[in-house]
């Protein structure tokens, strides 16, 4: 793999495409490779896990053109970016039967797994959900925990997990449903019975509610836009929830209707990059943009990706770094 080049996936809307796109940091050039072997159906997907050990992909997701036969149809799909090649192997060793959701997934380079959640329903109809470690090469699943309760907290749902791949962290609402109460769910799976705490955390003024969560260490990374220009900010803020720096980030903003934007911390955690939308003059000529920032610094570096990729009309799905 280059160290100048950064791996992304995108949903090519006006060439009903699903493609990787590798950026040269230094020129802004790209270049596309046609994904083979996985169908997008021409939608948006969910972002993509990296691994940057082995250049791949990964995404786990039910696949509903299974056969009815077999006992479930939740699948890992492995992309090549370099090459377009897509392999698909079904999970095996999951308790669940038939078409299940997969809510939450996450790639653990250090342990070299994948940490994933599957949903079930307990008998009172609340919904209860399973934590497997799933091996990347071999599609085996492990069941590491499992998280009953009398109402949905959402535990299946995370963003970032912990270095030995057994808290799971996730930025949202204690309430969902009435989005009341913004912060931090913490869920420990190192035991068989999972618990989950939750934690308020203030939104800084002049700011909306946080777009993502990535951990560095023992703070966490976190876009959030600005109140009155949309303009995303780089927030570092600690397990209290106090923040320890704001960075700005020049004409970057969320997508302007729906799909996600893309995010990846390197494997050393000194680099952090965001696939994110960059104005143009209309809105028809809203473009991604990749921004790069040196962990240690802060220092931004905003590469405009050529020739562009047109925000209203390409889905990011996937954004890698070199390790």
């Amino acid at each position: 793999m280059e160290s100048n080049l950064v791996y992304s996936l995108f949903v090519m809307g006006d060439e009903s495409k699903f493609s990787s796109v590798s950026v040269d940091v230094t020129s802004g050039q790209r270049s596309v490779t046609d994904i083979r072997g996985f169908n997008d159906w021409d939608e948006v997907q969910r972002v993509f896990m990296w691994d940057a050990n082995n250049t791949l992909f990964y995404l786990i997701q039910t696949n509903f053109l299974a056969s009815t036969s077999d006992l479930h149809n939740v699948t890992l799909y492995t992309v090549d970016p370099v090459s377009g090649l897509t392999t698909a192997k079904q999970i095996v060793g999951l308790v669940e039967e038939g078409a299940v959701d997969v809510p939450g997934f996450a790639f653990n380079y250090k342990t070299n797994e994948i940490i994933v959640s599957v949903e079930f329903a307990q008998q009172d109809n609340n919904t209860g959900y399973r934590f497997y470690s799933v091996n990347p090469q071999t599609a085996a699943a492990t069941l590491l925990s499992t998280y009953v309760s009398d109402n949905d907290s959402f535990a299946g749902w995370f963003d970032a997990i912990s270095p030995d791949g057994r808290t799971l962290y996730r930025w949202g609402y204690q309430n969902v449903f009435a989005q009341l109460n913004p912060g931090l769910s913490v869920t420990d799976i190192s035991t068989s019975t999972a618990s989950l705490t939750f934690t308020g955390v203030d939104i800084p003024s002049g700011l909306e509610n946080y777009l993502s969560l990535n951990l560095v260490g023992d703070e966490f990374l976190s876009l959030a836009p600005a109140t009155i220009t949309g303009d995303l900010r780089l927030l570092k803020w600690d397990l209290s929830g106090g923040v320890t720096s704001t960075t700005p980030l020049t004409n970057a903003h969320n997508t302007p209707f729906f799909g996600p934007i893309a995010e990846y911390v390197n494997e050393a955690q000194t680099q952090y990059a965001a696939i994110v939308v960059s104005h143009g003059v209309v809105g028809a000529l809203d473009r991604w943009t990749l921004f790069l920032v040196d962990l240690p610094s802060m220092d931004v570096k905003e590469v405009q990706i050529d020739p562009i990729l047109l925000a209203q009309a390409d889905s990011v799905a996937g954004l890698g770094l070199p390790i």
